[in-house]
């Protein structure tokens, strides 16, 4: 699951500085690589806990997510997890 309309996260973003523009390649190749090994991925759509349960996984891999680090406290309704963090989720 990725928030936004397309994979790459904070890649995409240093890709917009004109110099750094080959790096594109990298969320190019992962993409079809998770693509190639049936991983299914949904764009524009937070991880939840709600949303990953609904989907039955039978694992669950966290990858760091694009969020800046504040300085202070923010309340926010989407559900984050440490990275490396997993999870496992009971479908009985």
């Amino acid at each position: 699951m990725e928030a936004a309309d397309r994979p790459g996260g904070q890649i995409n973003l240093a890709a917009r500085v004109l110099r750094r523009k080959e790096i594109l390649g990298i969320t190019d190749w992962l993409f079809d690589q998770v693509e190639r090994l049936g991983v299914k991925i949904r764009l524009g759509c937070y991880a939840e806990a709600r949303t990953v349960e609904a989907e039955r996984p039978d694992i669950v891999l966290s990858r760091r997510v694009g969020f800046p680090t504040l300085r202070f406290s923010v309340k926010t309704k989407h559900w984050q997890l440490p990275v490396g963090t997993f999870l496992r989720v009971r479908t009985a």
